[in-house]
């Protein structure tokens, strides 16, 4: 099963609010999952979602950009999930 390992934020590569989930697959076999950020950005609640596949044992960095300047943020937080697809 895929884990969130860790969440961050801050100033992104060209100053936007940026948001960076790392997550890793501890097992043996490749798996996929959907990865959901969900919190607030000022008075907006939001939800971004971003499918991802890592083989047995990989770790990988999810990068999500906000179309806000991080320096003009007022209040921002967040959480992270990931979740197995539904069964066929």
């Amino acid at each position: 099963m895929l884990r969130v390992v860790d969440q961050k934020f801050g100033a992104g590569e060209d100053g936007a609010l940026t948001v960076w989930v790392t997550v890793s697959n501890p097992g043996n076999e490749a798996q996929t999952g959907t990865v959901y950020v969900r919190g607030e950005l000022e008075e907006d609640s939001f939800v971004r979602v971003r499918e991802v596949e890592l083989d047995a044992h990989e770790t990988t960095e999810l990068t999500i950009v906000f179309e806000i300047a991080y320096d003009e943020v007022g209040s921002f937080n967040f959480d992270s999930s990931v979740e197995p697809p539904e069964s066929q």
